[in-house]
């Protein structure tokens, strides 16, 4: 099937395209790991083959997205975006792929002896990832399916699942180029909608939508965590940590469990509340829409593949921050040799007979010659900030930049990751590289997609995030009530760091303290993805604590370790279950419905319907764009939500005819819809008969009371 190809041939790419621009990635896994003595002991594979996929989608479904675009004027764009872009790859890679079999270089030789060698050595990551695809296969197909000629959007899903599948179908079965937001058409789009491009585009080339859905956001989970599991390995050569990380990923800390229990009057009741629940559980404000819940990954499906990419640039940055911690750990053990401690017989000229008045002042002296060493080679060294491979710090700037309508918030959260390890890093100069290729990329896209004048962002400072109180203590309050014991481990760690551990704790903190002073779009919720990615990496640094009680030799010790993880993973156990109710139940949605039917056959992909505030509904199911609908989807991205409620407004009340024609043809809009809703809402005055008496009625479904009339496209009605 031309889905399944596309995907493979973008796989493909990728893994090309980071073997010419990033060879180092091929020897990631050799680095001396940060946190434990020795080289990472992880097969390369577990890196290049997640990075393959997230780097080769990355970048053929923007080759893609270009093609249809310069074709827009065409019927159906999509068609010869890919009849030019999977030609041309074909023939590209196939000749790559030849080239190399002639050469017999860097192609591999399967046989049955190495791959069960291969099984062998790599059992605990293939157990992994057989564990990670059914658990997210599970609650990705069971959240959103297809059956019998209907579609079901579970409840988990379903709300933030109408912005999603109406940009899907825009592409799939309409011709959104210029593209725009198919709930605010006409001005732009201001959403990340590259994965939903990507699914769209996939549903146009064969596959059934839940499967062009459901599958790259399985893979793209599969990627994010392996490259996760990686990177732990990487920081402390040790699978326990990698594996323990996995698992407070999918669980989340927090002590809302325990909040939760303590307002039931006995356990019997706690156990049939928490197996019935369908509310996440919580008493922050907004934690009952399960923000910090497993729910967030089926909910938002570009997020793993934002985070996957992010993770990637960590590890291929890692050597930098590594080399300054070997260097420093190596100067001062040259100090601790070279220079005798006080005390010892020996005074300021290096005579014998040191004095106890001496003593002091050679303490501090010894203090400062230990210092001036390493402060030297952090700031005035020609490796402290000369790039060492600009090659990277282009491809991984450009790699980030092209994320920013994939997803804006991450490119945040790893911007201020890579600015804090940075100060830590040597070859500090692509760190720099790499952020002013991702800011000029982004803004650049948002002039392209938005237009000139304005931005996806509107940064200000906002103290507080979603705290009770904007103060110190009501902040610390907020933190520990959300996640529970993870920063009581997080602070542990911080204190018995070794040399670097103390650098990437603050690294990874980054996000948080940006969630917590500035606010970047109207929902001041949307930071809950900045401290998402902070913790995700964070619970490396816990995990790393945490295997240090099951490494001693103490049968007190381990089991405060157990009991110590099975508090962290609680209240995500609970978030488990909830999120397995709600999708107990389902929108349901037939695919011959009438109106889908109609509109599809019946009008333009570029025509906008007048309509109430829809949120999901035939009309957008159709590939067709609405004038305004649910307030939110567009006020959350910074559309002008209220000026066109009010025009709305206006246009069903009009009493002029040649004044409504008038606004309707200036704003583009090519239908009007009467239906229930807007016959029976208190938000509209409408003037029914205007209609009747002035328009086209082209469509009617007595049974759905709905009707559609037709905008004059030109003169009075």
């Amino acid at each position: 099937m031309a889905g399944l190809f596309y995907l493979g041939l973008s796989w493909l790419t990728g893994y090309y395209l980071l073997q010419f621009c990033l060879p180092s990635l091929w020897r990631v896994n050799k680095e001396k790991s940060l946190l434990a003595c020795g080289k990472s002991s992880f097969g390369s594979w577990l890196v290049i083959l997640p990075a393959s996929f997230l780097v080769g989608i990355l970048v053929v479904t923007w080759a893609t997205y270009l093609v249809a675009y310069r074709w827009r004027e065409a019927d159906k764009p999509l068609f010869w975006a890919n009849l030019v872009v999977l030609s041309l790859l074909t023939l590209v890679l196939a000749g790559i792929t030849l080239k190399r079999w002639r050469q017999k270089s860097g192609l591999l030789k399967p046989t049955k002896e190495g791959f069960f060698a291969f099984c062998r050595r790599n059992r605990t990551e293939l157990i992994l990832i057989l564990l990670v695809t059914a658990f997210w296969s599970f609650f990705m197909f069971r959240s959103f399916y297809c059956a019998a000629g209907t579609m079901y959007v579970g409840y988990s899903v379903f709300s933030d699942f109408a912005p999603h599948l109406a940009v899907i179908r825009s592409f799939s079965v309409g011709n959104n180029f210029p593209t725009e937001y198919p709930h605010f058409a006409g001005e732009g789009i201001r959403y990340h909608f590259f994965f939903q491009f990507l699914t769209g585009n996939l549903e146009f080339l064969g596959l059934r939508i839940d499967w062009a859905f459901n599958l790259p956001s399985i893979l793209s989970m599969l990627a994010f965590l392996l490259l996760l599991y990686a990177f732990a390995l990487l920081l402390t050569d040790d699978k326990g940590v990698g594996l323990l990380t996995i698992v407070l990923f999918t669980f989340r800390s927090s002590f809302a469990f325990f909040t939760f229990m303590a307002g039931m009057e006995s356990l019997p009741q706690a156990i049939t509340a928490i197996l019935t629940n369908e509310l996440h559980i919580g008493k922050t404000r907004h934690e009952e829409w399960g923000l910090w819940a497993q729910k967030v990954y089926v909910n938002q499906r570009h997020f793993a593949f934002a985070l996957g990419v992010m993770v990637l640039l960590l590890i291929a940055l890692y050597p930098l921050f590594r080399k300054m911690v070997a260097v420093l750990s190596e100067r001062g053990k040259e100090q601790q040799i070279t220079i005798p401690e006080a005390g010892t017989g020996v005074d300021q000229a290096g005579g014998a007979g040191g004095t106890e008045e001496a003593r002091p002042r050679l303490g501090w002296r010894r203090r400062i010659s230990m210092l001036k060493p390493g402060l030297a080679e952090f700031f005035w060294t020609k490796d402290a900030w000369w790039p060492a491979d600009f090659k990277r710090a282009v491809v991984l700037g450009l790699f980030l930049g092209l994320l920013a309508f994939w997803n804006g918030a991450v490119v945040l959260a790893t911007l201020a990751i890579l600015f804090v390890l940075a100060l830590f890093s040597k070859h500090r100069l692509e760190y720099l590289v790499l952020a002013v290729l991702t800011v000029g990329l982004s803004m650049a896209q948002s002039r392209f997609f938005i237009g000139s004048g304005t931005g996806a962002v509107n940064p200000r400072l906002t103290v507080g995030f979603l705290a009770a109180t904007p103060d110190l203590l009501g902040i610390a309050a907020y933190y520990l009530e959300l996640l529970g014991f993870l920063p009581c481990l997080i602070l542990a760690f911080f204190c018995t760091a070794p040399r670097g551990g103390r650098a990437l704790t603050l690294a990874f903190l980054a996000p948080v303290i940006m969630a917590t002073t500035l606010q970047v779009t109207p929902d001041i919720a949307v930071n809950h993805k900045y401290v998402i990615a902070a913790v995700l990496l964070l619970n490396i640094l816990a995990a790393v604590y945490l295997v240090r009680f099951f490494a001693v030799r103490n049968i007190r010790a381990k089991g405060l370790a157990v009991l110590l993880v099975v508090l962290l993973i609680l209240t995500g156990a609970v978030d488990l279950i909830t999120l397995y109710n709600l999708d107990k139940k389902a929108l349901v949605f037939r695919m011959d419905d009438p109106l889908l039917v109609w509109a599809m056959q019946n009008t333009e992909a570029h025509e906008i319907f007048l309509t109430p505030p829809y949120s999901n509904h035939p009309l957008l199911l159709a590939g067709r764009k609405i004038f305004c609908g649910w307030p939110y989807y567009p006020w959350s991205a910074g559309y002008d939500t209220y000026g066109r409620t009010q025009m709305v407004r206006s246009i069903y009340a009009g009493d002029d005819p040649a004044r409504v024609v008038e606004m309707l043809q200036a704003n583009n809009i090519s239908y009007v819809v009467i239906d229930r809703e807007v016959r029976s809402s208190v938000e509209y005055d409408l003037n029914y008969q205007l209609f009747v008496d002035h328009f086209v009625r082209v469509y009617t479904d007595h049974r759905q009371e709905i009707e559609i009339f037709k905008v004059p496209e030109s003169g009075r009605p």
